[in-house]
């Protein structure tokens, strides 16, 4: 039981850092088109 808690902590933890990840690469696109 623990160890389910604490293996789903985990994958929430690294979908909110990929999840920011892929927001600031979006952002970084979009201000490339800005620039064009």
């Amino acid at each position: 039981m623990s160890s389910d808690s604490t293996s789903i902590k985990t994958k929430t933890t690294s979908e909110k850092i990929y999840s920011y990840k892929s927001r600031k690469i979006n952002n970084s696109y979009k201000d490339i088109a800005k620039q064009r």
